[in-house]
């Protein structure tokens, strides 16, 4: 679900609105959500967001995270790279130091 609603107090409509349309949607296929999977996210450039009433899904609080991971790249709510960088980075650092721990210096004399 995406909202591109400026005003906070028209948050709560649009989530209600799309609750409605994907509980519909996932009815007509036939096509589960599981809802310890699914969570919710606020994107927005501004510093400070305030309270924001819980997002429902088939009457059930999806929690509200700081950042997830989609299709392999991790998202935050100011859509910037920096957690996903770093994140790479760290994995490339790890697998360089395994490496170097099971070859050695002398693989391959």
């Amino acid at each position: 679900m995406l909202s591109t609603r400026r005003v906070k107090a028209e948050w709560g409509s649009n989530s209600r609105e799309s609750e409605d349309s994907s509980k519909n949607g996932c009815k007509e296929v036939e096509f589960g959500v599981n809802l310890n999977k699914v969570s919710s996210m606020l994107f927005t450039k501004r510093y400070k967001t305030g309270p924001m009433d819980g997002i429902t899904l088939n009457g059930v609080n999806l929690k509200l995270v700081k950042d997830t991971k989609y299709l392999g790249v991790v998202l935050d709510p100011k859509l910037s790279w920096d957690k996903h960088i770093k994140i790479k980075c760290e994995k490339a650092v790890y697998t360089f130091w395994v490496c170097k721990s099971v070859f050695g210096r002398t693989w391959g004399l």
